[in-house]
């Protein structure tokens, strides 16, 4: 890509046809153990790090299996090596109100494991509900 940036300051001006690599798209996420009602997801990728934003409506379920996405645009970089996990925030009601706006998670591999303060949750503690959440992390492509 190339272009102009327009702001004030040493970095302003033009930039090279090699020295950004910007991208921008959708993805759609799939449920673990269930089919997911609706989903919906735009990422940017800059460089090597990736910004995403995702929504998913949750299906009517009791199914234990633990609450996570898979089919994000890009694998963790860092996964692999088991060293870290690149973490973000996300807001999701469920059927239980102790859930209620208390959601984190964090990516593995191509994978959003989501918890609530500190532990796991399942898919039925989101039955019928929403989640939608904000992440960053690095990739190797």
């Amino acid at each position: 890509m190339s272009g102009i940036i327009n702001s004030a300051g040493s970095r302003s001006g033009v930039i090279g046809t090699t020295e950004l690599d910007y991208e921008e798209g959708t993805f759609e996420l799939t449920g673990h153990g269930i089919t997911l009602t609706s989903t919906s997801g735009r990422y940017t990728k800059i460089g090597n790090f990736v910004f995403i934003n995702f929504f998913v409506q949750m299906p009517s379920t009791v199914n234990t299996d633990s609450l996570y996405f898979t089919g994000l645009p890009f694998v963790n970089l860092y996964f692999p090596t088991g060293q870290s996990y690149t973490g973000g925030l996300a807001e999701g009601y469920g059927t239980s109100s102790t859930y209620n706006g208390k959601l984190h998670g964090y990516v593995q591999d191509s994978t959003i494991q989501m918890m609530s303060e500190g532990s796991g949750l399942n898919n039925s503690n989101f039955s019928s509900s929403s989640v939608r959440g904000n992440f960053s992390y690095h990739t190797a492509s």
